[in-house]
C-alpha cells in the first residue's frame, strides 16, 4: 500500500523473518516487504496467517464484515497475488485467465519487477496457485510512486484459466464499470469493497458494503489527478493494495476501483479527504481501452454514457 509522509515505521515481524520498512519518499510512502533469511515458500506462509505487526485503518466503527454464504459464490473473483515478497490483491475480469491489481503490486517505484515470478491465489485459496505470463501485460503507470500515482493498474494474463479449472465451484470474473461524472452519484453510495485479513489462518475474506466515494473538492488530496478516487473503505493491514471495489446491480458485481493506499494508521478517526482519507484507482475510459485492446474485443465494457440501472 501507498502511504503519505505523516508516519515512519520500522517493525520488526514474526520470528524475526522480515522487516517492515515505511520510509519517507515526498507525498507517499511505499510500504516495502523486505525478506531475511527467508525462502519464498516461508514467506507464503507468511502472509497465510503468521503476518503481526498490524495496524488499522478504520473511519468510526469498523464496518466490514466476513463474508457470507451468499458472497461466498459470488466473490471468488478476488484472490491474492504474491510478487516475490510483496502481497496484494486481484480479481479475474472478464474472463477466467485475465486477472487486474495494482500495478504497483508487480512493479517498485524505479520501474522494476518485484519478482519474475508472480503468482495468483484464486478466491485466497493456496491450493489453486495459478503462475502470472508476466510477457502478456498492460499496466497504466509502472512507475506508480509519490508525485506519480495516477493510473495505478495492471491487466495481467494468467497461464492457466481458473474458470475452466475449477468448474461447478462458483468461480467467476466480473465486468467492468468506468466511473464518469454521469454515474458517479449514482455508484458513491452503492459501492462493495473486498478485502483480506491476513491475520488469521486460512486467511479471511471481509466485505464492506457501508463505505463510499468523496467526490472531491479543491484543496482535497489528489485534487489534480482525475483516476484517483477518494473513499473510506476500512482496511486492516496495509497488503491490500489492488483489492476490488465493487458496484452491485441486481447481485451481478462491476469493477469501479482498485484500492490503493491511504494515509496515517488509525482507529475510529472521522473521515478528512484533506487529511486521511483512502484511494483508489477509478476505473476510466483509458482503462477501458486497454482491457478491450488486451482480450482482442470491440466493446465489452458498459458504454461510459451509459448509467449502471442500464447494464443489460
Amino acid at each position: 500500500m501507498l502511504r503519505d509522509p505523516v508516519t515512519t515505521l520500522g517493525a520488526r515481524c514474526f520470528r524475526n523473518c522480515c522487516i517492515l520498512l515505511l520510509r519517507p519518499t515526498g507525498e507517499g510512502h511505499q510500504l516495502n516487504f523486505l525478506p531475511s533469511c527467508m525462502a519464498r515458500t516461508l514467506l507464503i506462509v507468511v502472509w497465510l496467517g503468521t503476518a503481526p505487526c498490524s495496524t488499522a485503518m478504520v473511519y468510526g466503527e469498523d464496518d466490514r464484515e466476513r463474508q457470507t454464504y451468499h458472497d461466498m459464490y459470488h466473490l471468488k473473483s478476488v484472490g491474492i497475488v504474491v510478487a516475490g515478497s510483496y502481497v496484494g490483491v486481484g480479481t479475474l475480469a472478464m474472463r477466467g485467465d485475465v486477472m487486474v491489481t495494482s500495478a504497483h503490486v508487480v512493479y517498485d517505484e524505479l520501474g522494476q519487477l518485484r519478482s519474475h515470478q508472480v503468482s495468483f491465489f484464486p478466491d485466497g485459496d493456496p491450493k489453486k496457485k495459478v503462475v502470472v505470463d508476466l510477457t502478456q501485460s498492460h499496466a497504466g503507470n509502472i512507475l506508480v510512486r509519490p508525485g506519480q500515482l495516477q493510473d495505478d493498474w495492471i491487466i495481467l494474463r494468467l497461464t492457466r484459466d481458473v474458470l475452466a479449472d475449477n468448474t461447478n465451484q462458483g468461480f467467476n470474473s466480473v465486468g467492468i464499470l468506468p466511473v464518469t461524472s454521469l454515474n458517479f452519484d449514482q455508484l458513491r453510495d452503492n459501492i462493495v469493497h473486498v478485502s483480506f485479513d491476513f491475520r488469521h489462518r486460512p486467511v479471511r475474506k471481509l466485505v464492506n458494503r457501508k463505505c463510499q466515494f468523496y467526490r472531491k473538492e479543491r484543496g482535497d488530496m489528489f485534487w489534480g489527478i482525475p483516476s484517483i478516487l477518494l473513499h473510506d473503505c476500512d482496511l486492516g493491514r496495509r497488503d491490500n493494495s489492488g483489492s476490488p471495489i465493487f458496484y452491485s446491480d441486481g447481485g451481478v458485481y462491476y469493477l469501479v476501483g482498485l484500492h490503493q493506499g491511504g494515509h496515517k494508521d488509525f482507529y475510529g478517526s472521522a473521515f478528512n479527504p484533506r487529511i486521511n482519507p483512502n484511494f483508489a484507482f477509478g476505473v476510466n475510459d483509458e482503462f477501458k481501452k486497454a482491457i478491450n485492446e488486451f482480450l482482442g474485443t470491440r466493446n465489452i465494457v458498459v458504454p461510459v454514457d451509459q448509467k449502471p440501472s442500464c447494464i443489460d
